[in-house]
């Protein structure tokens, strides 16, 4: 199983993927985090 992941890390390091791997979480991780705080009123008249 370690030789698998050895192998599959060196592939995603040649590519170019591995920026796409990395920046695709933290994107929509930031665009929830925007969109939570956009809508925080609307949310909290919920909870009333």
């Amino acid at each position: 199983m370690k030789n698998i992941l050895y192998v599959e890390r060196l592939k995603l390091k040649r590519s170019k993927l591995w920026l796409l791997y990395l920046l695709g979480p933290l994107l929509g991780v930031f665009l929830a985090y925007i969109n939570f705080f956009k809508n925080y009123d609307l949310f909290y008249a919920a909870w009333r």
